[in-house]
């Protein structure tokens, strides 16, 4: 088979596998569509990978295409989307069935070959059934989907203690998680004050589709001005940016809440005065992390499934549509981006296998 191989640090090559054979607990896949995260290109150009050579790619859509002998429950033919994080099912949290929290987990396209290839082996427990309706872009990006369903429960937006009526709210950060988080609110609280903030017009534009206001922040100094002239009673901070982490604080009003959802990227100090700020305003921080999934059991990917079926479409955000042989120079094009060496604008990029 076809795959995109990290032999090294900035070193990606267009390889042809040989595929093993099949586990009995395993079906594979035919790769359909693979979403490119953010995280891949650190991976890739970046801090490195945790072992060469890597595979990469964890988010997965596609099709199976033969099944092991101790399958009961899938059959060729049937589509796909996969929950990449393979759990070791012994620890207290798999106990808990809080299985992203597990202390020694495997990872596809991270810790184990992942989706950039043309097939890919996974066992039973982690496949999700498609139902027709939903495409394979979307179901690809279901995995960064439940990660943003699952934030928004966690900030009382969503699942059984939503509100009703919602404050005022800002989104910090206008990538694909933060627009997919807009995206979702405005379908489920059309009459919201939703506004976001962001570096990047062209992201600001994409995003602008869903909120009240965009606010472009075009270098350190705005924030001031930004910090000075707006108040949310819900703030998301949706970038890793340490600076970022530290103006969710002064942006929140009295009683108000805060959702630290991005990694974070470096160290983080806070003064004084902002804790100070979180004690007298009786603000809250809630944390989140990845998303909850449980095959038997309602979860953050079978209710991103259901918003799917509902109209919010994460593949409308994809803005490059690239197959495996373009990977490599993408990754790259991104990498230089980041560190503000050549322009290359997006949202989301996706592989297409079937191209």
């Amino acid at each position: 088979m076809k795959a995109v191989v990290l032999k090294d640090n900035k070193k990606l090559s267009i390889i042809n596998k040989p595929l093993n054979g099949l586990k009995n607990n395993y079906c594979r896949i035919k790769i359909q569509n693979v979403g490119l995260c953010s995280s891949d290109i650190q991976r890739s150009h970046g801090s490195g990978a945790y072992f060469y050579p890597l595979i990469m790619g964890h988010e997965i859509s596609g099709e199976i295409a033969e099944v092991g002998k101790n399958i009961r429950d899938y059959s060729v033919g049937d589509r796909v989307s996969v929950y990449p994080l393979l759990p070791c099912f012994n620890c207290e949290a798999c106990e808990l069935e809080i299985y992203a929290q597990c202390y020694d987990y495997n990872y596809f396209g991270s810790r184990t070959d992942g989706g950039y290839a043309e097939y890919l082996d996974v066992p039973e427990w982690n496949l999700l059934k498609l139902p027709d309706d939903v495409s394979f872009q979307d179901a690809a990006l279901i995995e960064p989907l439940s990660v943003v369903v699952h934030a928004l429960k966690r900030l009382g937006l969503l699942g059984k203690n939503k509100e009703n009526t919602p404050k005022k709210t800002v989104v910090i950060g206008a990538g694909f998680l933060g627009i997919l988080t807009v995206q979702i609110l405005r379908k489920v609280f059309p009459n919201l004050e939703l506004a976001i903030i962001d570096r990047n017009a062209f992201k600001l534009d994409i995003a602008s589709r869903y909120v009240n206001e965009i606010i472009h922040l075009n270098n350190n100094n705005d924030w001031m001005k930004i910090l000075s002239g707006y108040s949310f009673y819900n703030v998301i901070e949706a970038t890793g940016s340490p600076d970022a982490f530290k103006h969710t604080i002064s942006l929140t009003s009295h009683g108000g809440n805060i959702l630290w959802m991005g990694n974070i990227t470096g160290e983080l100090t806070l003064s004084k005065e902002l804790v100070s700020t979180v004690l007298r305003n009786e603000l809250s921080i809630r944390g989140t992390w990845n998303s909850k999934y449980r095959p038997q059991k309602p979860d953050d990917w079978k209710d991103s499934l259901e918003f799917i079926q509902n109209q919010v479409r994460p593949s409308e955000l994809v803005t490059h549509w690239v197959s495996l042989d373009e990977l490599p120079e993408v990754l790259k094009k991104l990498y230089d981006h980041k560190q503000r060496k050549k322009e290359f604008d997006s949202i989301k990029i996706m592989v297409n296998n079937w191209a």
